[in-house]
């Protein structure tokens, strides 16, 4: 498989409404795939998209609420970047599209 072009990527981003994490599309630049064909893996370009619409009852499930609001990360934790990055930081609302939020 070769690795994506940087123009692929740019219309990935378009196409989000939001720019790739930088090392996400470091890596698409040089391999665009990792790991098999389970769920321990990183997608190639052409299978990135919205949770909600490549795995919808994953999405579903991560959006549930949650007691104490467990999912709220606070961005001095999840937007960290490097060899300081913890994987497991992650935010529910992140698993939904944009249209589905509620803005007040």
């Amino acid at each position: 498989m070769p690795p994506a072009t940087e123009a692929e990527v740019r219309e990935l981003e378009e196409w989000l409404g939001i720019g790739l994490p930088p090392s996400y599309r470091r890596f698409l630049l040089f391999a665009n795939r990792w790991g098999g064909d389970d769920d321990c893996r990183l997608l190639r370009i052409e299978e990135v998209g919205w949770l909600r619409d490549v795995d919808p009852s994953r999405a579903e499930s991560w959006s549930e609420p949650k007691p104490e609001n467990s999912w709220s990360v606070p961005g001095e934790l999840y937007f960290v970047y490097g060899q300081e990055q913890d994987s497991i930081q992650q935010r529910g609302v992140c698993a939904r599209h944009p249209s589905d939020r509620i803005l007040g």
